[in-house]
């Protein structure tokens, strides 16, 4: 029974491996294929640290800021960005320094996430919670 066999390359769409032979009824024919994998060179090195908020409880009626830093300094362009719990983009600011104090849009009672990034990467996630 002649029997064809080609394997595809997942990443290009060509055609990595075909052949064709001749088998009995219900033999089992072993065979391997390699697939050349190449991985970028374009790694970006962060360093690890610890994003802090303080207060990471806010009261609104006497402050509607919090202050926010992260331990290791960071190289290019960092960013804060505020979401709720349904994952929606609230607002954002450059994070530019050491230590930085930013004046929150007016939230609602709830829980909150605050994200940093830096060049694409999320370096740290801290929880903030509103209480009216």
């Amino acid at each position: 029974m002649k029997t064809q066999i080609w394997v595809t390359n997942p990443i290009t769409n060509e055609i990595a491996f075909n052949t064709q032979f001749f088998a009995e009824p219900g033999a089992l024919i072993p065979f391997s294929v390699q697939l050349p994998v190449s991985v970028e060179e374009n790694i970006v090195s962060i360093p690890a640290g610890k994003l802090h908020l303080y207060p990471s409880v806010l009261n609104p009626h006497w402050n509607e800021s919090i202050r926010i830093s992260y331990d290791t300094k960071l190289t290019g362009k960092a960013e804060l960005v505020l979401y709720d719990l349904k994952g929606r983009h609230l607002a954002e600011k450059v994070y530019d320094q050491n230590e930085i104090e930013w004046q929150l849009p007016k939230l609602s009672s709830g829980i909150y996430f605050v994200r940093l990034t830096n060049q694409g990467k999320a370096l740290g996630t801290a929880k903030l919670i509103i209480l009216k």
